[in-house]
């Protein structure tokens, strides 16, 4: 008896509105049109030391002058390269994007095609990296050495689309090590748990670019460094001999409208 009283006391206490049953809009939400941009990405693989990814074909190349001293001073420190080229590229790379075969892994052009939302992300999976291989980074603690274990290098690609028709592309290197677990993750609202590797992404890496449909973002090893971190994204395995390019091409943007479920 005591608990029935107690129950009905605090219900009394309680505005009208809590004792109603959850309100369920039954209209469906409003979905906005949404724009996607095609990037097309093209992961070219040579034999280290071919003269068709040297410095003839760097020197035809245009420039990013988007990126901040800072990233520029990272990136070129660890061994990133990278540059750009209109939608009608200079000759040293179309003919480097024309010569494939699939039967030569250091003649190999391979193309793959991501549909990405306006201010959204792709993962491109450029390497997989010998089990302990030494990772040595500087860190607030001083110089760091992480021995990899099941290890893939990404380049985290984000596309916006900006005035004009022009895209903006943000590139941050990463890499993914380790057994999978489960792994805390932040969303906007709270932490959730989801399987994964341990991931090591590089913000002082990031390279953004604006550019147009058809121009493209070239990225590759400087060979003055060929033992720092960008080795491990595009000269992963030294013993196979092989040195990869990645060129990511801006495509059409298109409009997607959205689907009425009735």
């Amino acid at each position: 008896m005591f608990l029935l009283l107690v129950q009905t006391g605090c219900a009394l206490l309680l505005p009208d509105s809590s004792l109603n049953t959850v309100y369920k809009n039954p209209l469906p939400p409003i979905v906005e049109s949404r724009n996607t941009i095609d990037l097309e990405v093209y992961f070219i693989d040579r034999r280290i030391g071919d003269p068709l990814i040297g410095d003839g074909l760097w020197s035809s190349l245009a420039s990013v002058s988007a990126v901040s001293p800072e990233s520029r001073a990272c990136l070129a420190e660890d061994g990133f390269r990278f540059a750009m080229a209109s939608s009608r590229p200079p000759r040293a790379l179309q003919s480097l994007l024309k010569l494939s075969d699939d039967q030569d892994p250091t003649r190999r052009v391979v193309p793959q095609r991501y549909t990405v939302p306006s201010g959204q992300e792709t993962l491109l999976v450029v390497s997989s990296v010998p089990d302990g291989t030494p990772l040595v980074r500087k860190t607030n603690e001083g110089v760091k050495t992480t021995e990899l274990h099941r290890a893939q290098c990404l380049l985290r690609v984000g596309a916006k689309e900006v005035d004009g028709g022009w895209v903006r592309l943000c590139v941050t290197p990463e890499i993914r090590h380790g057994a999978m677990t489960l792994r805390p993750i932040a969303t906007a609202d709270n932490w959730q748990y989801h399987e994964g590797q341990q991931a090591m992404p590089f913000y002082q890496h990031r390279l953004s670019a604006d550019l147009n449909t058809g121009e493209l973002l070239v990225m590759g090893l400087d060979p003055n460094c060929p033992d720092q971190l960008a080795s491990c994204f595009f000269r992963s395995d030294i013993a196979s001999g092989i040195e990869r390019l990645i060129v990511i091409r801006v495509g059409e943007i298109r409009k997607v409208d959205p689907v009425r479920v009735e």
